[in-house]
């Protein structure tokens, strides 16, 4: 790893100019319309000693920004800031990250360690301090309906005053209105009542808001659909990569639960709805970013993000604006502009993708490279030790 780790930390003005491009003469500063061939490839690497990557660069081979920053939820707050903190090594192999601590519920009434409840406005403003101190960018807020509303004001001001964003949960109408109501920065998930589509009012409710993002997770009810199908899905290794024999009896155990008991039954039956509601949010006109809730029911975090590209292309997205979705309004979410994108400056946060990225489905099988700030982590679609 360390002789990876050499490799130019950000793209340089003069490494493009073998790129084939698509789609007119901006299409490099597009990372789902660049192409490059394996002349262009070398030059931009160059410093690299191992040229062993460059038989993997073909003329058939897309080159884009994807996934090398990220935002946590639904930790303790020694997780994420731990996390966060391991994130910002150069060789760490992990996304740099913005973390929220654990999630605020108006629905608990105990706390536990990733979750916690609040029914006074003192308490709040405590633990949102205490979030504050340790060094967490968000809080992420659920059961918004079910806050005291003198509480969930106090939530909300409290976090402006820290300097902490707000990530609200809208999963019903009720939510989605009582979360809109506090300004968040982004509304996360999406409706999963029965209900065919988005009411009317709720539309409105979302087209009056001002900065936000909207950041739904089809993946979920579309990856549950796929196991109900055919259960031995369950058991594909990639679902455990990284996990001990035990971890994975462990979670595999509670996937062929979750399943069966009502995780399975609620994804089912929102799943016919997923297509029409996605088409709803998209043609608001509001920045949609994806968001890939991995670690919920069903959702493993192995490929949880190609399983939310392939939601929303399955409901109806054009493969650019998923991309698009998941790379510069992801990085309008974080608020980088460093991120998301492959101009002069950017990160050299870089995926090769086998195949062209727009035709076909999403699979992490056809990942072959993954580079964060010029170091190769994944080479032949396999980690690099």
């Amino acid at each position: 790893m360390a002789e990876w780790c050499r490799l130019p930390r950000r793209v340089p003005s003069n490494r493009f100019g073998s790129c084939h491009q698509r789609g007119g003469p901006d299409a490099a500063a597009r990372a789902w319309s660049t192409r490059i061939f394996i002349s262009a490839f070398q030059a931009a690497f160059r410093q690299s000693r191992d040229s062993g990557l460059t038989r993997w660069i073909l003329p058939d081979v897309s080159w884009f920004a994807l996934a090398t920053s990220g935002r946590l939820h639904r930790a303790t707050v020694e997780e994420a800031v731990s996390l966060k903190s391991r994130s910002v090594a150069p060789c760490a192999p992990l996304p740099r990250l913005q973390v929220g601590g654990p999630g605020l519920s108006g629905a608990l009434d105990k706390d536990f360690d990733s979750f916690q409840g609040a029914k006074t406005s003192e308490d709040v403003v405590a633990k949102v301090n205490r979030f504050a101190r340790a060094g967490v960018d968000w809080v992420a807020v659920h059961d918004t309906d079910r806050f005291p509303p003198d509480v969930l004001t106090a939530l909300a001001d409290s976090a402006r005053a820290s300097g902490l964003r707000l990530m609200a949960a809208g999963n019903t109408p009720t939510e989605i209105a009582a979360a809109l109501s506090i300004g968040p920065d982004t509304l996360d998930y999406f409706d999963r009542t029965e209900a065919p589509l988005y009411a009317e009012p709720t539309l409105h409710l979302l087209l009056e808001q001002k900065n936000l993002v909207l950041v739904p997770t089809p993946g979920v009810p579309y990856r549950t659909g796929l196991y109900a199908k055919n259960r031995m899905l369950l058991k594909e290794p990639d679902n455990f990569e990284f996990l001990t024999p035990a971890d994975r009896a462990f979670v595999l155990e509670n996937a062929r639960k979750d399943l069966s008991g009502a995780d399975g039954a609620r994804g089912l039956r929102v799943l016919p709805t997923v297509a029409g509601k996605m088409r709803q949010l998209r043609s608001l006109g509001l920045p949609v970013a994806v968001g890939s809730d991995s670690g919920s029911a069903l959702h493993f975090q192995a490929g949880a993000i190609w399983f939310e590209l392939e939601a929303w292309r399955r409901s109806g997205a054009t493969h650019r604006e998923a991309l698009t979705a998941a790379t510069e309004t992801g990085a309008r979410v974080l608020k980088l502009d460093d991120v998301g994108h492959l101009r002069q400056g950017a990160r050299a946060d870089f995926i090769l993708y086998r195949g062209n990225i727009e035709r076909g489905r999403f699979e992490l099988g056809r990942v072959m490279v993954v580079a964060k700030g010029g170091a190769v982590f994944v080479q032949g679609a396999r980690w690099v030790p």
